[in-house]
């Protein structure tokens, strides 16, 4: 039986664009759909991998392929080139397809409602602290009440341990943030929502809740993406994409 390489992203409306998040049959590199080169995978390996996933998504085009550094960068395609330093990546045209890679990581995808501009993020905890998502939608050019977010498998709320130090460098960013974090059963320690905060600075940025989708899956519990958390350098990178097509 022929594997399925990806999921499709659910928006909250249908809107004109192809996306989705990778799948794999395993946990580890070694053996699963890694999409990431600067992990210890074999780099022809990985360039199978990427080709695998233009076929099975028929999506032709130049994947922009970022060399994520948790950083609050963000690069249009127009001033893309192979191994540009971002963590977010925005498309106005069919040529190109916005991407992130992720092992536990939030990753957003953003469309307009006609599919003519989409943007791909990479949060991290330190890409949501210097704030990628505001940095991302102040370069969309279209009205933000058009704009719909789907939000990929990441760590979830009940996986997500912190420390104290962790908490309070959010709740020093934003008090409100202090209901995303609760204790969890080590002593100075908490589980975060980091979809909740993901949520929160969308909502800011005029992305309203209704449509805000995904969320739900957590990359820690379920094996079929890839978790820093659960299996260290063991983990390969799940991708997640959007490409206009209207």
């Amino acid at each position: 039986m022929q594997q399925v390489l990806w999921k499709k992203a659910e928006f909250a409306v249908k809107i004109p664009v192809i996306a989705g998040t990778t799948l794999s049959s395993y946990p580890d590199f070694a053996r699963g759909f890694n999409l990431a080169k600067h992990i210890e995978d074999d780099a022809e390996k990985v360039e199978q991998a990427r080709l695998r996933l233009m076929q099975a998504t028929g999506l032709n085009r130049r994947f922009l392929w970022l060399n994520q550094i948790h950083s609050a960068e963000v690069i249009t395609a127009d001033k893309y080139f192979d191994g540009v330093s971002a963590d977010a990546a925005i498309s106005r045209d069919k040529n190109t397809v916005a991407v992130v890679m992720t092992a536990d990581c939030v990753p957003i995808l953003l469309a307009r409602r006609d599919g003519q501009e989409v943007a791909a993020i990479h949060a991290g905890w330190r890409g949501i602290y210097g704030e990628i998502i505001p940095r991302t939608v102040e370069k969309l050019q279209g009205e933000m009440a058009d704009f719909y977010a789907y939000i990929g498998p990441c760590a979830g709320r009940d996986k997500y341990e912190v420390d104290t130090e962790f908490r309070t460098r959010f709740c020093e960013m934003n008090a409100e943030f202090a209901r995303f974090f609760r204790p969890s059963e080590r002593e100075k320690h908490y589980l975060a929502d980091l979809v909740a905060i993901v949520k929160y600075q969308l909502n800011a940025g005029g992305i309203s809740d209704e449509r805000i989708t995904g969320g739900e899956i957590c990359s820690i519990s379920d094996e079929r993406f890839f978790s820093y958390r659960r299996d260290g350098k063991k983990a390969g990178r799940t991708a997640t994409f959007v490409a206009c097509n209207g």
